[in-house]
């Protein structure tokens, strides 16, 4: 582990000007309206708000400009119509510069949603993300064990992103355990994420 004094480098500045140009980007792009012609799934929506009460968890990998992003996590859908996210995002990226790097976060969102037969409307309300570590090639860096001012440098996912954001996805299975939801990514291709159902909230490190 390395300590802090590699942060103050060239090629900080093209790590956040990479990282807020990538989720401002990748945002955006997940608003395009993610409409299907496949056949609905037959049940009405009273009993699928029953089915998708609960914790879920996703394990979900997106390719994302100049680089990729995982997310972990679970979101638990509550009765109330709101929702709570609780993951690790790894964003793994280079600068203009070539400079590979990857910045993992701590990421806490609340939503509220909404179904309309088979489709699910999510609609951000709150977000707050924590830089965790900072990784390059030949160095990785606690950044929760820094000096709060370096912290505070690093980009905060929450500034960028405009509170209110909804996106659309369509449920196309869904069971006891298991959960299959269909969306589009920031460029509009179609993907599936599955969901396994889950006793407990996922545990933040």
């Amino acid at each position: 582990m390395s300590d802090d004094k590699g942060i103050i480098r060239p090629i900080f500045v093209g790590v956040v000007t990479t990282v807020l140009t990538a989720v401002i980007l990748y945002y955006l792009g997940i608003q395009k309206d993610s409409s299907s012609t496949h056949e609905k799934i037959p049940k009405p929506t009273s009993e699928l708000e029953e089915k998708i009460l609960g914790i879920w968890y996703a394990d979900i990998q997106e390719t994302i400009p100049n680089g990729t992003a995982n997310i972990q996590g679970t979101t638990e859908y509550l009765r109330n119509g709101t929702s709570n996210l609780t993951a690790e995002i790894s964003l793994r990226m280079h600068t203009p510069e070539g400079e590979e790097f990857e910045i993992i976060y701590n990421m806490l969102e609340s939503y509220e949603w909404k179904l309309h037969e088979h489709r699910l409307v999510e609609k951000g309300v709150d977000m707050k993300t924590i830089p965790k570590y900072f990784k390059t090639r030949s160095e990785q860096i606690d950044l929760r064990r820094i000096d709060p001012a370096k912290r505070e440098q690093f980009p905060k996912l929450e500034d960028v992103i405009p509170k209110g954001m909804s996106n659309e996805s369509e449920i196309i299975e869904i069971g006891a355990d298991i959960m299959r939801v269909k969306s589009r990514d920031h460029l509009g291709n179609e993907k599936i994420i599955v969901y396994y159902k889950r006793d407990k909230p996922f545990v933040l490190e």
